[in-house]
């Protein structure tokens, strides 16, 4: 469960650079405190292969940061390779 977003907290900026995609979306979480669940790694881990699904889950359980993380690291590793 994610718990409030620390402000003071640092950002940090995500690059493909050949991180795996679970990694990216976990440090991405990690800079924010949190720590992903088992079934958003498998999510980035599906986008970045072009895999489309469905994903059922309970609200606020963490649909939107996987789906939506995975599609961002997606869109940057496309728009760096091209």
């Amino acid at each position: 469960m994610m718990d409030s977003i620390d402000s003071t907290a640092p950002t940090s900026v995500i690059t493909a650079n050949s991180t795996p995609p679970a990694t990216l979306g976990a440090r991405w979480l990690s800079s924010q405190g949190w720590k992903p669940f088992g079934f958003q790694r498998e999510v980035w881990d599906a986008v970045a292969r072009g895999e489309s699904g469905l994903i059922h889950a309970t609200t606020g359980s963490g649909k939107t940061y996987a789906v939506w993380l995975g599609a961002l690291n997606r869109f940057g590793v496309s728009s760096t390779e091209a």
